[in-house]
């Protein structure tokens, strides 16, 4: 298992744990730092036969591992057994809560398709959300329904989960206080003419701005809104814009002026809507003034 410091290249930024040998982007952060392998040593030597894990940051240096019948927490090499959990054929995939009290687990083993929390002071494993009868339904608790949920992520303030729903080929939020799970989509109305841009993920927007993030939760108007007004941008650079934050792929066009004219569009809703991990809009912006 390795570690490695990802996102803006910010000193202070939390490491985060990556598969050994896997290299991708994770909602836009990349690897800027030195990696390093974090040893697993059990009791009896290194747990060499965990094969494939899911593994998460405690927030506090160490690190949560989950293989696929328990719960272990793993700090200066050593590991210790927080829980046992439910016998699976597939490893589980988690999420720390960032006050350290809870592992969230997608349990996305065939019999199950929920979502379970583990309480880390005493390893009681209760479910969340979601029950064995697969689909999709959005719901508190066991009214949800799941279809291989085999992706985890908590927001910065602990308050929701979001899930990636492999089987509905969607991205699901998941209240902690309550076990809620919505899959909400949103239309924008883009600019003075309100141009549509529709059927947008929520929960995708969520996870990638802290102002998405605070627009769509809980006791917000926003929250329930099927249209929301995007104003001082135009349909083609909010278009590249959201584009980016769905699929981590940039489209200026082809012309390197235009290039450079659209990359300096975009830096108003980018900041607006504070999400500034964005290599390549950043990397034009750099060039843009020679063009001009």
């Amino acid at each position: 298992m390795c570690r490695a410091r990802t996102g803006g290249g910010e000193e202070d930024e939390e490491p985060v744990p990556v598969a050994d040998g896997f290299e991708a982007s994770i909602f836009g952060a990349r690897v800027v730092g030195q990696v390093s392998t974090l040893a697993l040593e059990g009791e009896d030597g290194p747990l060499a036969s965990l094969s494939r894990v899911g593994i998460a940051s405690d927030h506090a240096g160490a690190w949560y591992v989950a293989t696929k019948d328990s719960l272990l927490h793993s700090a200066a090499g050593r590991v210790r057994r927080v829980a046992a959990l439910p016998a699976s054929d597939e490893f589980y995939t988690i999420a720390a809560s960032p006050d350290g009290s809870a592992v969230f687990v997608a349990d996305c083993d065939c019999s199950n398709h929920k979502i379970l929390r583990v309480a880390v002071a005493t390893g009681a494993v209760t479910t969340l959300a979601g029950s064995r009868t697969t689909g999709s339904a959005d719901g508190v608790g066991d009214a949800a329904q799941f279809c291989n949920p085999n992706g985890i992520a908590i927001s910065p303030d602990g308050g929701a989960l979001f899930v990636a729903d492999c089987n509905n080929h969607k991205i699901r939020r998941v209240e902690v206080a309550t076990g809620e799970v919505t899959t909400g989509m949103v239309t924008f109305l883009v600019g003075d003419d309100k141009e549509r841009i529709e059927h947008v993920s929520k929960n995708v927007l969520c996870a990638r701005s802290p102002v998405f993030r605070t627009m769509f939760g809980i006791g917000m108007k926003e929250r329930d809104a099927a249209e929301i007004t995007a104003p001082k941008t135009d349909l083609v650079s909010f278009t590249a814009l959201i584009d980016y934050l769905l699929s981590d792929k940039f489209d200026l066009g082809e012309e390197e002026g235009g290039r450079a004219q659209r990359a300096l569009n975009l830096r108003e809703p980018a900041q607006m809507y504070q999400f500034y991990r964005a290599p390549p809009l950043l990397g034009v912006q750099r060039r843009a003034l020679q063009f001009l």
